[in-house]
């Protein structure tokens, strides 16, 4: 399995690293790695999460996150 982001996916993480950002660089670079290496589990788990809204696609939710 292909692990790829959407723009719009890379879109929030951008803007998710920004909001956190002026208030805590550290927290905000570890809340991106912690969504990063979480979609990347669908490589070696592909079934993780849900089926996509687009076909052939899988989804998967940060719960450690709000």
């Amino acid at each position: 399995m292909h692990v790829r982001f959407s723009d719009a996916a890379r879109s929030d993480i951008s803007r998710i690293r920004d909001f956190i950002k002026p208030l805590n660089p550290v927290a905000a670079r570890r809340v991106v790695d912690f969504i990063i290496a979480t979609a990347y589990q669908l490589k070696n788990f592909p079934f993780l999460g849900r089926a996509g809204r687009e076909e052939g696609t899988r989804e998967v939710s940060i719960p450690k996150y709000p």
